[in-house]
């Protein structure tokens, strides 16, 4: 079972770092913060590309 779950989040890696960048720049945004555009570029332009290409 334990093994299972591990293939399956490896086999999603991207779009659970997606669902993760989303849901950092939305709360920043929603909480009114100045930095959450740039949370939304770095994400989108670097950390999920990243992931994708080491995964």
């Amino acid at each position: 079972m334990i093994l299972a779950v591990g293939r399956r989040i490896r086999g999603h890696t991207t779009a659970i770092v997606s669902i993760a960048v989303t849901s950092v720049w939305m709360t920043a945004l929603a909480a009114e913060h100045q930095w959450w555009v740039s949370a939304l570029f770095v994400g989108y332009a670097g950390v999920v590309p990243l992931t994708t290409i080491l995964s």
